[in-house]
């Protein structure tokens, strides 16, 4: 059992603990004071917000149950502050006030001076008079320093830290006020403008920070927070706040009560969310956090205003889906890409490391296809073909179209054709050119008939050959300069097989070709 007047001796013994000392006992007593104010009501007087929590003397009002008591008291101390303390949070409250409106004054001077280019000149407060109806007090003060650009910032500067000081100490003593509350939040958005203008990113971050906790419902200081934490590459900060802001924005639109319907979008609404959706996403990706990355790239598409802001998302995801989620693996494949331009050796070296990393086939055929591309630029062309040949080897016929496909074999047909060019014109090889000719026409690449068209001229001296497989070649869709060089051909093979009605015959079809 506890002793209800041990806890009240215990009480009254830290019910005024010297100031220096609070915040040293504050952890120790935090127990006691919590089971005083529970069980006996007990405590002593309000200190600062960063000092703890102190405690008005608790009593039970006659023909009150002491358990309503006790939950008022408990209210009370969650919603208001004693009447001393108001008052003196009010006047501290009211001075900043005086400070924030000299201080907004001196701002729209600074920006009319930025905006005109020149120092504000006494014609210019005229009709800055009309325009902003508080800055004529504070143009003459401005005046009096003699124009000075960075006078006037270093005062602003100054009026603002006193006013951002003095609200702060009004929340100490009335933690409640809301109109203190609103107030410091716009000198917290006031030092944002500029300590960003002046670059002060690690402060301006300190700044808001401060700013979202008094202005939860403000989706757009999450944004500009999310923002200045994207700048520094801080992924993990930036993607929270573009999550909460635009978590902030949709609870807006939701709880909005002059709203046709609840929840209701503008265009701007939902532009606005397309954009915290899809850096939610980005920044996700930059952590290779692939689900989270995933799920604000989907919510980013439900809000894209048009398909211009799909294409972009579905290109995101793409490149996230590379290798079935497996983010890192997509990064490195655009680093060697860039790598190739400079160092191939490096960037060969690379796609091997990659290969190791890969999960699924279409991302290893791939590698496999840019590899060998590799090396063939390093004239390594019987690893690059042994490569391709494995690759292509695997395509089934009816996948040939495949667009992925079609480059593996164009590849491959390349490669083999460019290999029989070399025997024939490096090593007089007729036999080693005519074995890659015919590989390469075996392939359904883009210039098969040109390769069908090389065999048939190595072979000329065999005519039913070289013929066949001329015609070979007319019938794998050749271009229109590789047709006419089919067509000629076809006319000397069969005058010299003698079949003139054949020779005619192409003869014919190669002169309306023109």
């Amino acid at each position: 059992m506890i002793n209800l007047e041990v806890l009240v001796e215990m009480c009254n013994q830290v019910k005024k603990p010297k100031r220096e000392t609070r915040n040293a006992k504050h952890k120790d007593k935090m127990s006691i004071l919590f089971l005083c104010v529970v069980l006996t009501g007990c405590g002593g007087s309000k200190g600062s917000l960063s000092d703890g929590l102190g405690y008005s003397s608790f009593f039970v009002p006659a023909g009150v149950d002491s358990t309503v008591a006790i939950l008022a008291d408990s209210l009370s101390r969650e919603s208001f502050v004693e009447y001393d303390q108001e008052t003196q949070g009010r006047l501290l409250s009211e001075e900043a006030f005086a400070l924030v409106q000299e201080s907004d004054s001196l701002w729209r001077i600074l920006e009319m001076s930025r905006e005109d280019g020149h120092v504000v000149s006494e014609d210019d407060s005229i009709q800055s008079i009309h325009s902003f109806n508080e800055a004529a007090v504070a143009y003459q003060e401005a005046a009096q320093l003699g124009g000075d650009e960075s006078a006037l910032l270093t005062r602003q500067e100054g009026l603002l830290d006193l006013a951002q000081q003095k609200f702060e100490e009004a929340l100490t003593f009335n933690p409640f006020d809301e109109q203190t509350r609103a107030l410091l939040g716009r000198v917290y958005l006031y030092q944002y403008n500029r300590l960003k203008k002046a670059g002060a990113i690690e402060n301006s971050i300190t700044i808001l920070e401060r700013l979202v906790r008094l202005e939860k419902g403000r989706h757009e200081f999450f944004s500009e927070l999310a923002s200045a934490y994207y700048s520094q590459e801080n992924w993990q900060q930036a993607s929270v706040n573009y999550l909460n802001a635009e978590t902030a924005l949709i609870d807006a639109r939701e709880l909005d009560v002059n709203a046709p319907e609840p929840g209701m979008l503008t265009d701007q609404d939902s532009l606005t969310l397309f954009n915290y959706a899809y850096y939610y996403g980005e920044t996700s990706a930059f952590m290779y956090s692939t689900n989270e990355a995933m799920s604000g790239l989907s919510r980013a598409k439900t809000f894209a205003p048009g398909p211009a802001e799909i294409e972009i998302v579905d290109g995101v995801i793409e490149w996230i889906e590379w290798d079935g989620g497996n983010i890192q693996a997509s990064e490195l494949r655009d680093d060697l890409a860039m790598l190739e331009g400079e160092n191939l050796e490096a960037a060969e070296d690379g796609y091997h490391d990659l290969m190791g990393m890969l999960q699924t086939q279409p991302a290893k055929d791939e590698i496999t296809w840019k590899l060998a591309l590799v090396e063939a630029n390093l004239k390594k062309n019987e690893s690059a073909v042994m490569r391709l040949k494995t690759l292509v080897d695997r395509i089934p016929g009816d996948l040939a179209e495949d667009e992925d496909n079609k480059r593996y074999l164009d590849a491959y047909g390349t490669l083999c054709y460019n290999l029989a060019s070399e025997n024939l014109r490096d090593k007089r090889d007729k036999r080693g050119a005519l074995t890659y000719y015919l590989q390469s026409a075996s392939i359904a690449w883009q210039n098969q008939a040109r390769a069908y068209f090389e065999a048939a001229k190595i072979l000329q001296n065999n005519t039913p050959e070289a013929i066949r497989y001329a015609e070979q070649g007319l019938a794998s869709s050749p271009s229109l300069e590789d047709k006419k060089s089919l067509y000629a051909l076809l006319v000397s093979l069969h005058r010299r097989a003698g079949n003139q009605s054949e020779a005619r015959k192409y003869f014919s079809l190669h002169k309306e070709l023109g």
